[in-house]
């Protein structure tokens, strides 16, 4: 489940960041809230190396 603490930080957020090859539950329900917010969505591996998705 996502923290109150995390939502916040999305509300008021302009973009997410998405860090790593797994995502968890909570860290997919952050980036389905982000689709809905019409977010830019950025993806990285553990390398810092930016892909697209």
């Amino acid at each position: 489940m996502t923290n109150l603490f995390t939502l916040t930080q999305l509300c008021e957020a302009s973009h997410k960041w998405v860090f790593g090859g797994r995502i968890s539950e909570g860290m997919a329900a952050e980036i389905l809230r982000a689709k809905r917010k019409r977010m830019r969505i950025r993806y990285f591996t553990e390398d810092f190396k930016e892909v697209t998705r």
